[in-house]
């Protein structure tokens, strides 16, 4: 990375522990290079085998002296194709078209993250010698979100009571709408059920301030 891009370092590690690096680029976006440690948990390279996909999703707040910035949507989903044996990566971050690649192992998804920093802010309008705090908590999820409402589509579907029109046998009212009571509630139990839920949850945070 060229030595023009830096025009904050970093100055102040956080007092939970280490955090990866992160730079304010000539272009005012706050890149972040995601660090080795999520691939290198055991449990998620165990999911990212698995062929459901695996999301890693940054939240948080940047706050320049007296504004606070909400970080913009940031997240990366992978996936593990098992037929062509690659990994399927796509990457969402800011002011830029989501992209995607097809990768052969974890280590060159680590390599390409990176190379390519993530964009997880926009700076512009914030001066350039201000102080700025960052907090970011990095989700990683089992399941995209698309994988998750697909699968609450298809127990809502399954699940669903036919109308009286559309069965062989008319049921009895009261019956039908008992039994319709039921279901409603046993998808909303199943639906629940299969919410997503961080299996690993990562805390960083820093303090820049001008060279």
């Amino acid at each position: 990375m060229s030595s023009g891009l830096l025009a904050l370092i970093l100055l102040l590690a956080p007092q939970s522990g280490w955090s990866p690096p992160l730079e304010r680029a000539d272009d005012d976006y706050l890149l972040l290079n995601l660090p080795r440690e999520p691939m290198e948990d055991e449990e998620i390279r165990r999911r990212l085998a698995s062929g459901l996909t695996t999301t890693l999703e940054l939240v948080g707040v940047v706050e320049a002296d007296t504004r606070k910035l909400t970080l913009s949507p940031a997240s990366i989903d992978i996936r593990y194709d098992l037929w062509e044996e690659q990994f399927l990566v796509k990457r969402m971050d800011t002011g830029r078209a989501p992209s995607t690649r097809s990768l052969l192992s974890i280590e060159a998804i680590v390599d390409w993250l990176r190379a390519e920093p993530l964009r997880i802010a926009s700076l512009q309008g914030v001066d350039r010698r201000a102080t700025i705090s960052v907090r970011v908590r990095c989700y990683v999820t089992p399941f995209s979100k698309a994988e998750e409402g697909r699968a609450k589509e298809w127990f809502s579907q399954a699940l669903r009571v036919p109308s009286a029109g559309e069965g062989g046998g008319r049921a009895p009212q009261r019956a039908a709408g008992g039994e319709a009571e039921k279901q409603s509630v046993f998808a909303m139990l199943i639906s629940t059920g299969i919410a997503r839920r961080a299996v690993r949850t990562y805390d960083w945070s820093w303090t820049l301030r001008p060279r």
